[in-house]
């Protein structure tokens, strides 16, 4: 202590203002890391968040929900699942749909098979906003698939100009066992995804099916193909 004190001693009054300075910088830099380090222990784990995902708070639920797909939290997976197919609230169901997206897409593919209407079309509406190609992926259950469900995938279908949606849609539009206000939806999006290598097919429509308004809408897209342009 007495070598520190005649140091001191000896600085100018200049330098002394520079050792108070550098003293207090020191001081505040330790304090910040002694808070620091106090607080880090503190941090929400996975099983906080895991925990959250059960409140009865919705506010609560919805931030962890936000947090699990952010920090990819694969833990939370079983638990989003849960929440997609059994929350009361709609906005949390969507939510924990988003994150599980982020997460393990697979799981929304499996819900899209969900008997539950409700948890079905959350899937496919969450399937088709990560990735408009997941309806394709999709479209190779759609025999598996209701009525209503087949409708769904083919108003989602419209947005994509993938060159074999064109041909799984053609094939549809084929099939005289499914119902004609989907045959003729299949042929109504042909009309702006066709191409001439599908002329013969549709021309065995137009002189063949067995509904006239298949046969309409078919001549409409051969007109149109030929044409060179889509409507």
């Amino acid at each position: 202590m007495e070598d520190i004190r005649i140091f001191y001693q000896r600085l100018t009054r200049q330098k002394r203002i520079i050792f108070w300075v550098t003293v207090a910088v020191i001081f505040l830099s330790l304090l910040r890391f002694g808070v620091w380090i106090g607080t880090r222990n503190k941090r929400p784990t996975p099983k906080t968040y895991l925990k959250q995902l059960r409140s009865r708070n919705k506010d609560a639920r919805l931030s962890a929900i936000y947090s699990a797909g952010r920090l990819g939290l694969k833990d939370t997976v079983p638990v989003l699942v849960e929440i997609v197919e059994t929350d009361p609230d709609v906005h949390v169901r969507r939510m924990a749909a988003a994150s599980l997206g982020r997460l393990d897409q697979d799981k929304l593919f499996e819900l899209f098979n969900s008997q539950n209407r409700q948890t079905k079309d959350l899937a496919l509406e969450t399937l088709a906003k990560l990735d408009k190609k997941n309806v394709l992926r999709l479209f190779d259950k759609i025999e598996q698939q209701d009525k209503e469900t087949q409708g769904k995938l083919l108003d989602y279908a419209s947005s994509l100009n993938e060159p074999e949606l064109a041909e799984k849609l053609l094939s549809f539009a084929e099939d005289t066992k499914k119902p004609l206000e989907l045959r003729t939806k299949c042929l109504e999006l042909l009309k702006t995804k066709a191409t001439l290598e599908m002329e013969s097919r549709l021309m065995n429509l137009m002189y063949n099916d067995p509904e006239e308004e298949v046969k309409k809408l078919a001549k409409e897209v051969i007109a149109i193909i030929r044409g060179g342009k889509k409507s």
